[in-house]
């Protein structure tokens, strides 16, 4: 099945960063990731094309955005971050995870490397959660939609300058804040699980990381709108290129057309998923599996044998 084989990519690549966990050195842990993944895609029974990843064959020796991977006939897309916060992992924080996502040929926007501006949402707010809303409306919206009081409701952004007005918004509303130095893809896919305690992700983050959590988000039933980000005229030309327009408004049908499947595994633990722990002459890994195409979401602890050194 393309979950298992996905589902091994990511949890080789938590095993390969393990040792590098608070070592202060993210570029080790990003190519230790991405060379663990790559290995197993490699020999994968699919034949998929990376369409989210290191960057262009220029500027990344793997995974990067063309690449061709796996020895079967299966066609997929597929989009990864090998390790979505690389400085969640040189400082032992919680956070980081490995991870892919894989839909049918033409099915993952091919986001170019550029900001963008999104929100992700429960099921229960379909048709109630706008990019363009008022913070304070899109937070009674919420309250509304899950039943619980405007206080209990948890909205998660990225710690930065340009979330200013979003935070204040959130405040007004009287809605609790989490505030997170990196990685947003995990809090964004648990804003559409029911009981996951975050209730909305807003803010602007990379456009790629985007692409990869609407993949879970759309198998979820979840809501998600995005708008690409461009600074500059290459990626203008990039937004072009794709048939764009500036300033679109993207549903998660225009992100992800048919549903695919998600597979992260922590590296540091949190965001419901514990950390790598190494028991006797093995090593656990916990992972988050949604595939849409059977329709499940499951939490996967696993077991593998320790290499000796």
């Amino acid at each position: 099945m393309i979950a298992e084989d996905l589902l091994a990519a990511t949890e080789q690549a938590a095993i390969a960063v393990w040792p590098l966990v608070g070592k202060r050195d993210k570029l080790g842990a990003d190519q230790a990731a991405v060379a663990a993944l790559r290995q197993v895609l490699a020999r994968a029974p699919i034949l998929g094309r990376v369409v989210i990843g290191e960057g262009e064959m220029d500027e990344a020796p793997m995974l990067y955005r063309g690449e061709r991977l796996g020895r079967g006939r299966r066609q997929m897309d597929i989009a990864v971050d090998p390790l979505e916060g690389t400085n969640l992992t040189a400082k032992n924080q919680p956070g980081a995870v490995c991870v892919i996502a894989a839909g049918p040929p033409g099915s993952l926007l091919e986001a170019p490397d550029m900001m963008m501006q999104r929100l992700a949402g429960p099921p229960a707010c379909q048709g109630r959660l706008f990019l363009d809303q008022p913070v304070e409306e899109m937070v009674q919206e919420v309250a509304q939609a899950v039943g619980k009081p405007v206080s209990e409701v948890l909205v998660v952004m990225l710690d930065r300058e340009r979330h200013q007005g979003l935070m204040e918004g959130v405040l007004r509303a009287g809605a609790r804040l989490r505030l997170i130095s990196d990685g947003d893809v995990m809090p964004s896919v648990l804003a559409a699980v029911e009981g996951s305690g975050v209730d909305l992700v807003l803010g602007s983050g990379g456009a790629p990381e985007g692409v990869l959590a609407a993949v879970a988000i759309a198998a979820l039933g979840g809501v998600f709108e995005g708008r690409l980000l461009p600074e500059g005229t290459s990626e203008q030309a990039a937004m072009a290129a794709l048939g764009l327009r500036p300033g679109a408004v993207l549903g998660v049908k225009d992100v992800v057309s048919r549903h695919g499947v998600f597979c992260a595994t922590s590296v540091t633990g949190g965001w419901q998923l514990d950390p790598p722990a190494v028991i006797g002459g093995s090593i656990w890994v916990h992972s988050l599996v949604v595939d849409g195409t059977a329709h499940t979401v499951r939490r996967i602890h696993s077991r593998y044998p320790v290499a000796r050194s």
